[in-house]
């Protein structure tokens, strides 16, 4: 059982100590929490992860994130505010390796022709962003995959937006990536190549692909 004590630092703050054992017996302890409720909440965690086969060495809980992998973050805020002449939208996020990164949704109005309202961001290396207006970002749709119903969606688009001297061809690492839902759409990872300022650039990114697919 963890136990829980206070001490002093050099400075003379008071803090607490945990003192606990490990899964195989080895006692250790962590020190610097500056409540007796941090301490305790600590400890319960502990004895909780021991019990359950859950515990990890603190030490490795120090990993950063970067030396694991990669991750993807997304936020949407709704997919129901469709207006009456829009039917669906094709969706980029695209992460370039020269630390740079485009988001930009295409809606698409039942007369197959892109709505004004379409609109992205690009965001600099430096953190920095701008929006991107519909005018500002033209898509050619240069191929398509089909799945077993015949539903017939984009798979491969070109991307030019003057204004940042920027070209990319965006091709799906797999074709089907379709999600069978209601309704389905397609979403999935892809992967970038082209040219920025004349320079050759690469990257992954994410698409996502709504109103394609009849509704059941």
């Amino acid at each position: 059982m963890a136990t829980i004590s206070k001490y002093q630092t050099a400075s003379g703050a008071t803090l607490y100590r945990v003192r606990y054992r490990k899964p195989d017996g080895r006692q250790t302890d962590k020190r610097g929490f500056e409540t007796r409720r941090d301490a305790a909440q600590f400890a319960n965690t502990v004895e909780v992860s021991k019990l359950t086969g859950a515990y990890v060495e603190p030490a490795l809980g120090k990993t950063a994130i970067g030396d694991l992998g990669l991750a993807w973050l997304d936020r949407e805020w709704g997919s129901g505010a469709l207006g009456a002449r829009q039917v669906g939208w094709d969706w980029f996020a695209l992460q370039l390796n020269d630390g740079t990164a485009l988001m930009f949704y295409a809606l698409r109005d039942r007369d197959d022709t892109r709505d004004q309202h379409s609109a992205g961001t690009w965001v600099e290396a430096s953190g920095r962003s701008r929006p991107l207006s519909n005018d500002e970002v033209a898509i050619e749709v240069a191929g398509h995959w089909s799945n077993a119903h015949g539903t017939r969606y984009p798979a491969l688009w070109r991307l030019r937006v003057p204004a940042l001297a920027l070209e990319v061809s965006v091709r799906p690492v797999l074709a089907d990536q379709e999600l069978r839902t209601t309704p389905d759409y397609w979403e999935g990872a892809v992967d970038v190549s082209g040219t920025r300022a004349g320079r050759s650039i690469a990257g992954r990114g994410y698409v996502e692909l709504v109103g394609y697919a009849p509704e059941r």
